[in-house]
């Protein structure tokens, strides 16, 4: 069985509607080759072992890229359609995992959070008493390594159904709050640290009602007492509000968090998810993750219907509140919260792909000036929300990426890399008509997608053919 830790959701493909899904995560990795193995270097095999766990494959007990269990090994771009991220990598005997064998290693093995050689990650043992340990490797963006220690991010071979993107096994370790805490008790917003992107944001509706810790590592707890009217503690990016989202690029965000509290005056709810500011028109937007109180259906908000995303349903509401009070002084407003069917505790939301439903609803989404992971209690007696783990990222268009690198009108004229380069096997490369030349994009970076997930290099741990 699947122990109550483990994270295995699937997010939104960029565009489609997209299908119902239960157990796994999905994103784009684009059609880059291998990664980390641009094109025209040696290809090193590796010697891998299997292990039996009584499944309808053998699993290696090593990642793609070392032999030692506990080692993160190489990271990879996905390849769009093929087995291997570079031909011949993992060797004749080996290929990338399905979809379909990732579930079975979950649904039908033992899945345990645990050290091994001081790294942490996952025992994984079947019913026949034999196991593999899948190490949290994080992943990399660029020569950037994020999330070591804290996620584990695997690629598996199954293309997301008419689009450059696959599915891939995201879990999460348990790893609490890291660094000193601050504390804040007046209304406004602070930044985690100097040239830092993400912002925390405390407000209450009246003072002495609670209070907002925050960690350096972009974790929070959120306390109240006495039965607050308002209270809001946040942590998020915030934005200019001169671009439309499409413009911004892909936003996306990782959480987790624990809840307590008790019931408070009439109409008690406590909101937890994604909050955020957007102009033009002016929306106050929710993603409702878990809450406390009445947090499922919003106080004479219209239902618009539902929609699918990040593996679940969420239905749709819009509440026009007229003159309120904003960002930006007293505007007319209207509310947007989209609510999730399943309430969870920790996840991945992609937040580009709500806005994209929203629009689909025929609701406008504008220009986003705040993008927040929140806690929110409205007249919720006493309680807290502590995010113990949480990441958001906007992701740059690969048109911006290109602009704010100099690559404009002639420089932009990339097409497929000739032979002479390393044809069609490096799409890590892509090729300049005009210069006759190859430029070697972001490892990861996928040219043909305007908008990517995330630009990432994940591992692989490969099973038998």
């Amino acid at each position: 069985m699947v122990s109550a830790v483990m994270v295995f959701a699937f997010a939104a493909c960029s565009g489609d509607e997209p299908e119902k899904k239960v157990n796994g995560s999905e994103n784009g990795g684009g059609d880059n080759g291998g990664g980390d193995n641009g094109g025209g270097e040696v290809v090193t095999t590796y010697s891998m072992v299997p292990v039996d766990l009584g499944l309808s494959v053998k699993w290696a007990t090593s990642n793609l890229g070392t032999t030692v269990a506990s080692e993160s090994g190489e990271y990879y771009a996905w390849a769009a359609g093929k087995s291997d991220p570079v031909p011949g990598l993992c060797g004749k005997d080996w290929r990338m995992p399905t979809k379909a064998e990732f579930e079975e290693l979950l649904n039908k093995c033992n899945v345990q959070e645990t050290t091994q050689d001081g790294v942490k990650g996952y025992k994984i043992t079947g019913g026949n008493g034999n196991s593999i340990f899948l190490p949290a490797a994080g992943y990399k963006k660029g020569t950037d390594l994020r999330d070591n220690q804290a996620y584990g991010y695997y690629w598996s071979s199954t293309a997301c159904s008419g689009q450059e993107a696959a599915w891939y096994l995201d879990f999460m370790i348990e790893r609490g709050h890291q660094g000193a805490s601050k504390k804040l008790t007046n209304n406004g917003s602070y930044k985690i640290y100097s040239g830092s992107d993400l912002t925390y944001n405390f407000w209450q509706e009246m003072p002495n009602f609670g209070y907002m810790l925050y960690y350096p590592d972009g974790s929070f707890n959120l306390f109240w007492g006495n039965d607050p009217s308002d209270i809001v503690a946040e942590m998020g990016l915030e934005l200019s509000g001169d671009k439309g989202h499409s413009d911004l690029g892909r936003f996306s965000a990782d959480y987790k968090f624990t809840k307590q509290g008790t019931g408070g005056s009439n109409g008690h709810i406590v909101y937890i998810g994604i909050h955020g500011w957007i102009a033009e028109p002016y929306v106050e937007f929710y993603i409702v993750e878990d809450g406390l109180g009445s947090w499922e259906a919003p106080y004479q908000g219209q239902n618009r219907g539902t929609y699918e995303v990040d593996g679940d349903r969420y239905t749709f509401f819009t509440l026009f509140r007229g003159s309120a009070s904003t960002i930006w002084g007293t505007k007319n407003i209207t509310q947007y919260f989209g609510i999730r069917k399943s309430a969870r505790q920790k996840g991945h939301v992609d937040i580009s792909a709500h806005f994209r439903a929203w629009e689909r609803m025929a609701q406008q989404v504008g220009k986003p000036a705040v993008v927040y992971v929140t806690a929110e209690a409205i007249n919720s007696g006493s309680g807290n929300v502590d995010f113990t783990y949480l990441n958001i990222y906007p992701q740059a268009s690969y048109i911006s990426w290109l602009k704010e690198n100099g690559l404009t009108g002639s420089d932009a004229a990339w097409d497929a890399t000739p032979s002479k380069w390393g044809g069609e096997a490096t799409n890590a490369y892509m090729y300049n008509k005009d210069k006759d030349e190859p430029f070697r994009f972001p490892a990861g970076f996928d040219p043909y997608l305007n908008l990517r997930d995330k630009v990432i290099l994940q591992s692989i741990r490969p099973v038998t053919k």
